[in-house]
């Protein structure tokens, strides 16, 4: 029997959904089922569920590092798991994980949205990385060193925050409650390296733009808009809005971690449906047209 790869997408997504949510009351049908009613499961239900087969019991010491060799937690049987089952249990949308290649990083996104042959999709993601200093987590965009079109969230991303104003204070209430900034940092494809970096923080009055180690500069939406116009259009740009966790802060929180990472995560959703909307007709672009 020949199907179409989308109906079997969906067949699996929902078989995975009813795994986890047995007294869900909706067939399959065509919409993804991100957009529809899921009875959420009880928790004791859930949390033991999850618990039984994953094997994540806390960052270690060790685990700050650059390099990933011997470590465990970006696993989908481990943390890297665990992150796509806590943000699923809160939205009832299918997340699953994947590690970066050669990076102490994972990504989390919809299981639709993966590509089989592992290559990272142009696509907004929430993911997690560390280092031999700090944990980071929260959304991540990227936009290419060449001309865009419509397969790139990005254009979606940058057209959002410019002429959305809900989407704007729903990302500024996120900024303040979890203590996030945004970074920026441009690479040059010829020598992969990063020639700049950008930090947009808050503060009481709003958010200030500092590049590298300069002064910082008040930015409103319209400012913030205009600055990701004039972005190099020749350079690859990785965009992250995150949260940075000391070792101890991460460790102590055990297998609890995944829990407030999730929850951080719920907080950027409406930043990660905005960029993923396929309502964006095909000849659109970001303002810049990049």
């Amino acid at each position: 029997q020949e199907t179409l790869i989308a109906d079997q997408l969906r067949i699996l997504e929902n078989m995975e959904i009813e795994d986890d949510y047995p007294d869900a009351d909706d067939d399959i049908g065509e919409e993804p089922r991100r957009v529809r009613v899921v009875q959420p499961a009880r928790p004791s239900q859930s949390k033991h569920r999850v618990e039984k087969t994953n094997k994540f019991q806390g960052l270690v010491e060790s685990d700050f590092k650059t390099n990933p060799a011997g470590t465990s937690w970006r696993a989908r049987d481990s943390l890297g798991g665990l992150l796509a089952k806590r943000l699923h249990q809160l939205t009832g949308m299918p997340f699953e994980s994947r590690p970066a290649n050669r990076r102490c990083q994972v990504y989390v996104q919809e299981l639709f949205r993966i590509k089989k042959d592992g290559a990272p999709p142009h696509t907004a993601k929430f993911t997690l990385w560390l280092d031999d200093t700090c944990a980071y987590h929260g959304f991540y965009i990227e936009k290419s060193h060449e001309r865009l079109d419509i397969t790139w969230d990005w254009t979606r991303f940058t057209l959002a925050l410019a002429t959305q104003g809900e989407l704007w204070q729903q990302m500024m209430a996120a900024m303040r409650e979890h203590n996030l900034q945004w970074q920026a940092d441009i690479i040059d494809q010829a020598t992969r390296q990063i020639v700049t970096t950008y930090y947009i923080r808050t503060t009481a009055e709003g958010l200030t733009l500092t590049e590298g180690d300069g002064a910082p500069k008040a930015i409103d939406q319209a400012g913030f808009a205009g600055w990701i116009d004039h972005l190099p259009a020749d350079s690859w740009c990785d965009f992250y809005l995150y949260q940075r966790l000391s070792p101890q802060q991460a460790i102590g929180m055990r297998v609890g971690l995944a829990d407030h990472v999730a929850k951080v995560w719920q907080a950027l959703l409406p930043l990660y449906e905005a960029s993923i909307r396929r309502g964006t007709p095909s000849g659109s672009a970001s303002p810049s047209g990049r």
